[in-house]
């Protein structure tokens, strides 16, 4: 897994990611080959425990939903210190 987030990141790729779509589908192609060889290899009992224990876990803390809601009040307050700006100076 660590190779793969090391080819994620390296500037040299068969496919350039400044081709659009496809130049990040090539990676996320090599990352779901090589999860799913992950996954064949570590036993079932071993992915069902790490799989209830991040269930449990998100259970409490909201996952995403907590980060998405940062990030939209966080650019609420962003458009009113920038609205609130030009208020001023138009004034």
């Amino acid at each position: 897994m660590f190779g793969v987030l090391v080819w994620g990141a390296i500037p040299v790729d068969p496919l350039p990611d400044m081709i659009p779509l496809v130049g990040i589908i090539d990676d996320a192609m090599i990352f779901l080959i090589v999860r799913s060889a992950v996954y064949r290899l570590v036993p079932d009992e071993i992915v069902d425990f790490h799989t209830n224990v991040v269930r449990e876990r998100c259970r409490f803390r909201l996952g995403p939903a907590r980060a998405v809601g940062g990030i939209v009040i966080t650019q609420v307050c962003v458009v009113l210190a920038l609205l609130s700006t030009v208020a001023t100076v138009a004034i």
